[in-house]
Order: C-alpha cells, then sequence, then structure tokens
C-alpha cells in the first residue's frame, strides 16, 4: 500500500475505485515506479527548454553553446517548435518506438533544416540552390554536403535519413502481372539509419557553429537572404 501512496503523492491520479488498476500499480516495483517519475520529469524539463533538451539527448553531451544567440530569435523559435514535435513523438531518442519513426523522421528533418538554412544564408551568405527536380529540404542538404568544411557529414547523413523516408512515400510498386500493390514500408530499416546518422548530424553542426561564433553571436544575413528564408518556410 506504501508503494500506492508514494505513487499519488508523486502528481500520478490514483481512481481508488478502481480497485484492479489500484492492485496493479501496488504491484509494480520499485524501479518502475521510478522509471515513471523519471520520464515525468523528462517531459516538464523538455517543455522548458525543447530545443536543448532534443539536442542534448541526441548527442548525449551538454550543449556548451548559445543556439539562441547564434541563430537568431526567428530561426531558434522555428527550430524549437520543431524539436518539441520530435519530442512529442520520442522522449528519447535512444529508446524509440519503430512504429512512429517515419512521424519522428519529417520533425527532426525540419529542425535541421532551420539550423542550415541559417548557416548557408546567414554564415556563409550564400543563396539557397535548387537542384534539379528535388524538393527544397533534399535540395538544402545536397548544397550543404558538398560545402567544404566538417558540416557537409551533416548533409550527407540528412540526405540518408530523407531517403529512407522518401521510400515509404513511394511504395506503390507494379508487379509482373501489372496489377499495383503496396510495398511494406521497412520501419526497422528507416530506425537504423536514422540511429545511425542522426547523431553524427547534430554534431556536426554543433562543431560548425562553435567554430562559427565561440561566443554565440548572431550572425545576420542580407536583406535578400532573409527574404528568401522566409520564402522556404
Amino acid at each position: 500500500m506504501n508503494k500506492l501512496k508514494n505513487f499519488a503523492d508523486l502528481g500520478f491520479y490514483v481512481d481508488p475505485d478502481e480497485g484492479k488498476e489500484r492492485q496493479n500499480i501496488m504491484d509494480l516495483g520499485d524501479d518502475y515506479l521510478a522509471a515513471l517519475v523519471a520520464k515525468d520529469k523528462k517531459k516538464t524539463e523538455f517543455k522548458c527548454r525543447p530545443f536543448e533538451f532534443f539536442y542534448e539527448d541526441v548527442i548525449e553531451k551538454p550543449l556548451n553553446h548559445d543556439f539562441k544567440k547564434s541563430l537568431g530569435e526567428e530561426t531558434y523559435e522555428a527550430a524549437k517548435g520543431d524539436a518539441e514535435s520530435s519530442l512529442n513523438v520520442w522522449l528519447e531518442f535512444h529508446t524509440p518506438e519503430v512504429t512512429t519513426v517515419f512521424n519522428w523522421q519529417q520533425s527532426a528533418i525540419n529542425f535541421c533544416c532551420e539550423i542550415l538554412k541559417h548557416y548557408v544564408q546567414s554564415v556563409l551568405r550564400e543563396n539557397l540552390i535548387q537542384y534539379g527536380d528535388a524538393k527544397k529540404e533534399k535540395s538544402l542538404f545536397i548544397q550543404v554536403s558538398k560545402i567544404q568544411d566538417d558540416i557537409k557529414e551533416a548533409g550527407n547523413c540528412l540526405i540518408a535519413i530523407q531517403d529512407s523516408q522518401n521510400k515509404d512515400k513511394h511504395r506503390l510498386k507494379s508487379g509482373r502481372d501489372g496489377k499495383s500493390y503496396m510495398r511494406r514500408p521497412d520501419k526497422w530499416w528507416a530506425l537504423e539509419i536514422t540511429q545511425q546518422n542522426f547523431p553524427i548530424a547534430l554534431q556536426r553542426i554543433l562543431e560548425a557553429y562553435k567554430s562559427r561564433f565561440p561566443q554565440g553571436v548572431p550572425q545576420s544575413g542580407t536583406k535578400q537572404q532573409t527574404a528568401n528564408a522566409k520564402q522556404w518556410r
């Protein structure tokens, strides 16, 4: 009964009329209860600082960089919203749910797009390039992959992640009999690609910003670049 009392004291709702559920709670081990409390604490923390929480969770170490200063208010807030969307799908990157991998990928890709647009336009002072019939996100990653510094690895990693996502969007195939059928999405493969590449991408982006902005000082682009960034969104 002490476990039940502790569970309620920690802020979780316990209905005294639901005897079966109450018994299940009483049967929970201390480790499981501690895990629930830790998860609840993480949810509270990420709502206070979603950008930093998301980034640090993926790379598994402190940022030690003020992205709010180096990105500027507008880009930081846009990326923060994408970070929160990602965390609402997976609270912890390293304990993912394969069933939601494609939803998580999209929010994570959007997060990186906001930062990389800033890097290309406001740091390198270059305009965004459209590569053939590639969509805007893919074109951005291709452009970053051609930059002659370590951040190009982030571009390559994000291309790999987006390619695994795009295969899910093109599942309608034609069989030898001429009939169309839906290919089952390979979520496990997409998850493996994501787990391998996303931490590297964020680490390379962080290194690039620390190199360019040792003090996290923002650098604004030209008026045309700012207009292009808003149109890109």
